[in-house]
């Protein structure tokens, strides 16, 4: 079915699972202990026989169908499962395929009585099949893009020293620059280049309050260029090497 409106979710218990799109606008579910927030292109997916109910005036224009199929909860596992239908109680659902216009499709033909219930049942468990590998693909590709970001973060901290620049980024991950940058930048809320850069400075400023001069920090953090160093830093921080020193210098 397909509903339209800007209400506040009712309090039900159903003996059928739920499955909700969300077309348009918001839909807020209160499911036991965990809050379900969903936007446009997220689904919700409710289990029988636990009460649920809406948190706030929504609205929105959501898609959803009951029905009743043998489940069980169980947890995250990084393990891809093709197997098994995996669906977390919400998530994005896919574009490609249009599970929405085959969800409208199947409801169509099953209320004018063109399509059984074993070719209606064989038909949802293809599109549930659809939207689980959906998810646990981006799962798996979000995972991958963790640990790649970590690894970039750990190759700037070891090598910040050295004057890194794209190739080096490119030949050490065997990835383009752009891709590389693309999934760190999505973690870290900043390029490959800047991170260097803001740490380098960072680190410049443990060797000043170290004791070293400030023309040994910079070649210390890889600035072959001492007035080039002390812009940089400027930019960072705000102030000059010298500034920052005395700054401290002040505080103690």
């Amino acid at each position: 079915n397909r509903i339209a409106l800007k209400t506040v979710h009712p309090t039900r218990v159903w003996d059928s699972w739920v499955l909700e799109f969300v077309v348009k606008g918001n839909r807020t579910v209160r499911l036991e202990q965990d809050e379900i927030f969903a936007k446009q292109g997220d689904f919700i997916l409710l289990p029988p026989g636990i009460p649920h109910y809406g948190m706030q005036v929504d609205e929105h224009d959501v898609v959803y169908i009951h029905f009743k199929m043998s489940g069980e909860e169980s947890f995250y596992n990084e393990e891809f499962d093709s197997g098994r239908i995996v669906l977390p109680a919400t998530g994005k659902f896919p574009k490609e395929p249009d599970v929405i216009a085959q969800i409208i499709f199947l409801l169509n033909e099953w209320e004018v009585g063109y399509i059984s219930s074993s070719f209606f049942n064989l038909q949802l468990t293809a599109i549930l099949s659809q939207i689980s590998l959906y998810i646990q693909k981006e799962r798996k590709w979000r995972d991958a893009h963790e640990k790649l970001s970590d690894k970039i973060w750990g190759y700037i901290s070891s090598n910040y020293m050295n004057n890194l620049t794209r190739k080096d980024f490119e030949s050490q991950f065997q990835m383009s620059y752009k891709q590389l940058n693309n999934i760190f930048s999505e973690r870290q809320k900043m390029t490959i280049l800047k991170k260097v850069t803001e740490y380098s400075i960072r680190q410049s400023c443990t060797f000043l309050l170290a004791g070293c001069t400030i023309e040994e920090v910079a070649t210390l953090v890889g600035y072959t260029d001492y007035f080039y160093f002390l812009r940089v830093f400027k930019k960072i921080t705000g102030v000059t090497p010298k500034e920052y020193l005395r700054h401290f210098l002040l505080s103690d």
